[in-house]
């Protein structure tokens, strides 16, 4: 157990923070055994890629009591916990997470209660709500398995999180904004923009016969048979990496497509830039 904890911590913190998504929070615990006071902590989280992103936290569990053989313990403890989140947007602005990771107790006031430098693995399930572009908050069940007397430690929390991007991310944001409005500028291609995920992107057909004579590059991400399938990815890189893509339907696919570029080598270098920044994976294509 104290390898894996040793496995995760390193992992961690050798990560390139250089692309993704940056998350601080604080939380408010209330544990099973809870005598008085509610337990804190602070909570940092990085993803890495969709669906996957790693936490570090500090965490006062507050005062707790059991009744063991008719003796009552006593105490309290801090700990240092790593370990990884697997998420899955539910809709717009919920998030479901489910993690595991293992958990050090740095100070105990009742080793009866709980061993100091006891390392033990925990569980959690939780729901993050977005509620601005920077703010969200999460709701939460925690089980971490411990030896002594506390044994299985149940605790529900929440936790206010500020999230904010890496450079990277907000150099992606300002090129696509600039490149957008040099393509409007220009009257190339009016790429649209999705406003709900069931309507599907048409041009007119004078608007089509004109695209087909400039003949732009784009960088294409997906193509589906089905519409919600192209909506629902459109949606996943915008609330996950604030990149804007929209859905064409061309040669009976809906396509996931960025703005347009004027030259091929300008689309391959936004397609490298995606992939070394975020791992996204595409193709660039001239429609």
């Amino acid at each position: 157990m104290r390898f894996f904890f040793v496995f995760l911590f390193i992992l961690f913190f050798h990560l390139p923070l250089t692309a993704g998504e940056h998350t601080v929070s604080t939380q408010i615990s209330y544990n099973s055994e809870q005598s008085s006071a509610s337990g804190y902590g602070l909570i940092y989280q990085y993803q890495l890629i969709e669906s996957f992103e790693f936490e570090a936290k500090y965490l006062q569990s507050g005062d707790l009591q059991i009744i063991n053989d008719d003796k009552i313990i006593d105490g309290d403890y801090h700990s240092f916990s790593s370990g990884i989140n697997f998420t899955k947007l539910h809709h717009q602005n919920l998030t479901v997470k489910l993690g595991f990771g293992a958990s050090l107790i740095s100070s105990s006031s009742n080793n009866l209660l709980i061993d100091q430098d006891g390392i033990y693995p925990y569980f959690q399930i939780a729901a993050s709500y977005k509620v601005t572009d920077n703010l969200s908050l999460t709701f939460g069940h925690s089980s971490q398995f411990n030896q002594a007397a506390l044994g299985t430690n149940h605790s529900l929390f929440i936790s206010l999180n500020w999230l904010f991007s890496s450079n990277a991310r907000s150099y992606s944001k300002s090129l696509i904004q600039k490149n957008a409005i040099v393509s409007i500028t220009n009257n190339k291609l009016a790429v649209a923009v999705i406003v709900q995920p069931k309507i599907i992107s048409r041009l007119s057909e004078s608007s089509k016969v004109h695209a087909r004579a400039v003949s732009m590059w784009y960088v294409q991400i997906g193509a589906y048979q089905q519409a919600d399938n192209a909506h629902h990815k459109a949606l996943l890189l915008k609330n996950n990496h604030s990149l804007t893509f929209s859905v064409s339907f061309h040669n009976e696919l809906y396509r996931v497509l960025s703005q347009t570029f004027s030259t091929k080598n300008a689309a391959l270098e936004y397609l490298l830039y995606l992939e070394n920044s975020f791992n996204i994976q595409g193709l660039v294509k001239k429609i």
